[in-house]
């Protein structure tokens, strides 16, 4: 962190804290970037860097750098932070290399640019910073009336993909944000393009749908395939299809790297997600939706007790002082399990008697075990409910769950590459008709079919 009254250093010039006065200010930092997977290390002169170095996709890594810079935005909302992927090499302990330079350097553009804005109140300035052999990456914000934002650069904001809410100005790029699961527009360079060559996955997951409604069925469809395949975006087209038909409830939860395996840590943004209820909410405000949710359609007799239990499951606690059975179960692990399940088919029966429910869940790679069984509870009800379960992943999810729900009635369906030609239709529709034959042949072929690295 560096003294925000000084500008770019010049060579030879002194740091502008002493490395004591920088590690107690990095101090608040540390825990919330080691859980993110980063490394916190103080530079000379002040400037922090959270290095995020392992093996694995780049768009993984990117993705737990984003995550990693909106948390640590928390402890320090007003700090300048760039976040900057590519190779480095290890110096000791600090990172060094193209990519902590190229960070740095977008930290005081960022200054010269919220400078010539004259801010109301002076920053600070943060790095987020990746590392060696393996892909890196580093963050930085402008200030802005919400605080400040995070700078990318374009090899990180091509990276994020949909998922994270990306914009800029005649600065560079920021990270605003991650968008909700199932508020992701698909563009390309600004502009949305059409989801080509997989017209008879979107027609079976639309008649599926239509079966579940019409003949009050609970159905099940896993979508398998590698990262940027297209699951996400069939899975748009067909919550597109349903939303123009109205009348169904869509509930939607995603796996966590680094959340991976805790109970109910899917389930639970899934009914976060059908109460509408906000991470930073104080928790009053997010048991009073909870409540107001189950409300809508159970039995006025079974909300409180249904309303505390769901509590558990969406990380919504409350207080047992009052409840009985809440406080039993608490201190025993069976019942506690038992009366989870019995709330969560009371609502879903209340909720599919109501409407049909669609329940999507993404990333199921790095999904938990508790919330796989009580999907699969709700699915064994049998039929005269109509429900659709949509889980998504990674291949490797069939090694995480193997059985996954193989005693319903399941559909699965795996995603390959696109075709030559539903390939070259893609690029030609973000370049236009004037990007030579050779061009469109050649990103073909480097992209191998696969939509993500077309785009």
């Amino acid at each position: 962190i560096t003294d925000p009254s000084v500008s770019e250093p010049e060579a030879g010039s002194a740091v502008t804290l002493t490395f004591a006065e920088a590690a107690r200010a990095a101090a608040p930092l540390r825990a919330a970037a080691e859980a993110c997977g980063a490394r916190i290390e103080v530079l000379p002169g002040g400037s922090i860097v959270a290095t995020i170095t392992r093996a694995g996709l780049a768009t993984d890594l990117a993705a737990r750098a984003a995550r990693c810079a909106l948390e640590l935005r928390a402890f320090a909302p007003d700090s300048l932070m760039a976040i900057a992927t590519g190779r480095a090499e290890l110096a000791g302990r600090l990172p060094v290399g193209e990519v902590i330079d190229r960070a740095v350097r977008m930290i005081y553009a960022r200054r010269a640019h919220s400078t010539s804005r004259e801010p109301t109140h002076p920053s600070r300035s943060l790095a987020t910073s990746p590392a060696p052999v393996a892909r890196t990456t580093a963050a930085a914000p402008e200030l802005a009336a919400s605080g400040a934002a995070i700078a990318l650069d374009d090899v990180t904001a091509g990276l994020l993909g949909a998922r994270f809410d990306v914009g800029g100005d005649d600065s560079g790029l920021e990270l605003r944000g991650e968008r909700e699961i199932l508020d992701v527009p698909r563009t390309v360079l600004g502009r949305t393009v059409s989801c080509v060559g997989r017209d008879r996955e979107i027609a079976l997951l639309d008649d599926l749908y239509v079966e579940c409604v019409e003949e009050e069925l609970a159905r099940a469809v896993i979508m398998s395939g590698p990262p940027g395949i297209g699951k996400s975006r069939v899975r748009q087209e067909l919550l597109d299809r349903i939303a123009r038909r109205g009348g169904a409830a869509v509930w939607a939860g995603r796996g966590d790297a680094m959340a991976a395996g805790s109970a109910f840590s899917v389930l639970g943004q899934a009914l976060r997600s059908a109460c509408g209820i906000q991470g930073a909410e104080p928790l009053p405000a997010r048991q009073r939706k909870l409540r107001a949710r189950v409300a809508r359609h159970v039995a006025a007799a079974d909300v409180q007790r249904v309303t505390e239990f769901l509590g558990e499951v969406a990380g919504v606690p409350f207080p047992d002082d009052d409840s009985v059975q809440l406080r039993a179960a608490r201190r025993d692990a069976m019942l506690l399990g038992d009366q989870i399940r019995r709330a969560w088919l009371e609502l879903l029966d209340a909720e599919c008697a109501a409407q049909p429910v669609v329940l999507v869940l993404e990333d199921m790679q790095w999904g938990d075990l508790p919330s796989v069984r009580l999907v699969e509870a709700a699915l064994a009800r049998g039929d005269g409910r109509p429900l659709l379960v949509i889980a998504l992943g990674r291949p490797e999810m069939h090694k995480q769950f193997p059985e996954l729900w193989s005693t319903t009635a399941l559909h699965q369906m795996s995603f390959g590459p696109l075709t030559r030609r539903a390939s070259e239709r893609l690029v030609r529709e973000v370049l236009g008709d004037d990007a030579s034959d050779k061009v469109v042949a050649d990103l073909v072929l480097r992209a191998g079919g696969n939509p993500l690295y077309i785009e």
